[in-house]
């Protein structure tokens, strides 16, 4: 009788032994899968920024040329040259202003206007004459990275040309 108790202690036992391992292993594993979604959490909402960044890039440039169209010397050719400008559209209209905008609260796009040059043949050069029906345009969009600690920048650049003479 002695013998069969000393047996069940030694069983009982074992089982404690495994419970403990079981569930430190699921314990483990539990943290894997909390870390993957973060991880993935955290992408996902990169990706998210990225692809709005992409589309206001092209709503920036369509901005530009929307505001080439209705007035190419009023509202590109009078604004200076390296200045970041944002975008403002009241529903209507596109402005363009030096006052900041933030989009969705985390991205800023702006553009900025380049003189554009000209060489004896017409082409496009680094240097020569200055066409003054010409700008070269770069829009950019920045954010915060999901991590806060540094920034993201796409950028699209074109040139827009004053069309109609205005």
């Amino acid at each position: 009788m002695m013998k069969k108790n000393l047996q069940n202690s030694q069983t009982a036992g074992f089982s404690m032994i495994e419970i403990i391992v079981a569930v430190s292993v699921l314990t483990i594993l539990f943290l894997a899968i909390a870390k993957y979604f973060s991880v993935a959490a955290k992408q996902e909402s990169q990706a998210l920024l990225e692809s709005k960044a992409g589309y206001l890039l092209e709503e920036g440039m369509e901005a530009v040329q929307f505001l080439r169209n209705e007035s190419f010397r009023g509202n590109l050719a009078s604004l200076a040259t390296s200045t970041p400008y944002f975008l403002i559209f009241d529903g209507t209209d596109w402005t363009a202003t030096t006052t900041p905008v933030v989009i969705d609260g985390k991205l800023s796009r702006t553009f900025e206007l380049e003189d554009v040059y000209r060489d004896a043949n017409g082409n496009i050069a680094s240097s020569g004459a200055l066409d003054p029906g010409a700008k070269k345009v770069t829009v950019s969009v920045a954010w915060k990275n999901s991590s806060g600690q540094s920034t993201s920048t796409r950028s699209l650049q074109a040139y827009v040309m004053d069309l109609y003479n205005d």
